[in-house]
Order: C-alpha cells, then sequence, then structure tokens
C-alpha cells in the first residue's frame, strides 16, 4: 500500500474512501429495490453529521501547547424493513485541519500535550 506522507494526501485519501464507501451503499439500496424489495428503498434513509471543533491545552509541566482543530465526519444508510430484518452501514472519518500541533498518541509530538483524535476513517457500525 502507498504510504501517503502528508496530512492533505490523507485527508485527500480518506474523503475518497468515505465517498466511495456512499456510493456502495446507493448501490446496495438500488440493487435491493430493483428486486421488488420497495420497502427497503422507499422506507430507507441516507444519515450523516459533520463536526468541527477547536480544543487548546496549557498543560503544566509541558512547555508547549496544544492547539487541534479537527473535523469528524458521520455517513450512513439504513434500510427500510423487509419481512421484519433492516440493515444499516455507517462510516466515519476524523480529520486534523491545518498544522498539527498536538500530540494525537499516535503522531509522536510527545513535547505536546494529549488531544486523542488521531486521523482515522472506519466503519463505525454495520448491522
Amino acid at each position: 500500500m502507498l504510504k501517503l506522507t502528508t496530512p492533505k494526501k490523507r485527508f485527500v485519501r480518506n474523503i475518497v474512501l468515505f465517498s466511495s464507501c456512499f456510493v456502495a451503499m446507493q448501490g446496495l439500496v438500488t440493487a435491493n429495490a430493483a428486486d421488488n424489495l420497495e420497502g427497503i428503498y422507499k422506507e430507507g434513509k441516507i444519515f450523516g453529521q459533520i463536526r468541527s471543533r477547536y480544543e487548546h491545552v496549557d498543560q503544566t509541566g509541558i512547555a508547549k501547547n496544544a492547539d487541534a482543530y479537527t473535523t469528524r465526519a458521520n455517513l450512513g444508510i439504513e434500510t427500510g424493513e423487509f419481512n421484519g430484518f433492516k440493515a444499516a452501514f455507517e462510516v466515519q472519518t476524523i480529520q486534523h485541519m491545518g498544522e498539527e500541533n498536538f500530540n494525537d498518541t499516535v503522531n509522536g509530538k510527545t513535547n505536546r500535550p494529549v488531544i486523542a483524535d488521531a486521523d482515522d476513517t472506519a466503519i463505525n457500525q454495520a448491522w
């Protein structure tokens, strides 16, 4: 796998992954609807949330302060009910914006206080 070293490249990679999962989820709902399972599509819903935040930490005993600007996005789809069953799939991505002036416990910046918001994209739930 190609190692993406810059924050901008990692962010673009995660957005592409996030978007691809969304398109795949749309395709699953459409495929089921085409099989005469109209309720799965008609009663289904797409949901999501985007949250940006800023956190500042001035910790005694550590010379440098920590400043983190992060954005978390959740995007998912839930099908309508068919024969008493539903399905859902949700993806979550967390990305920092701007300079990484904090210790996220993964980036090695141990000279700064911890703000545990490491860049990540993962399946949040699937059922």
